[in-house]
C-alpha cells in the first residue's frame, strides 16, 4: 500500500481510490438526474427557461468534477505503475 505523497495526511492511496470510486458513483447518478431535468419539461415562460439553464450549468459542473476525479484515479494508477517499473529496474541493475 502506497502512502499519499501529495500532502502530509498519511492516508493510503487505496483508501483515496475507494473514496473516489464512491464519489464517481454518486456523481454519475447526479449527472443522469441533471440530464433528465435539463431536457424534460416544457418551456412556458422565461422563468422556466432560466431554471433549465441552471440545470444545464449544474450538469456541466458535475461532468467537469467527474472528469477531474477520473483523471486523478488514472494518475494514481500510473504513479503506481512507474514505481513498480522503477523497482524492477533496480532489481535488474542489482543482479
Amino acid at each position: 500500500m502506497t502512502k499519499c505523497e501529495s500532502c502530509n495526511c498519511n492516508e493510503s492511496i487505496d483508501f483515496k481510490v475507494n473514496e473516489r470510486e464512491l464519489v464517481l458513483s454518486k456523481l454519475s447518478e447526479a449527472i443522469d438526474f441533471l440530464h433528465n431535468k435539463a431536457l424534460k419539461g416544457k418551456v412556458r415562460d422565461e422563468r422556466t427557461e432560466k431554471v433549465r439553464i441552471a440545470w444545464f450549468k449544474a450538469l456541466s459542473y458535475s461532468c467537469s468534477i467527474y472528469n477531474q476525479i477520473s483523471r486523478d484515479n488514472e494518475l494514481d494508477v500510473l504513479k503506481e505503475d512507474i514505481e513498480e517499473l522503477k523497482e524492477l529496474m533496480r532489481d535488474k541493475n542489482e543482479r
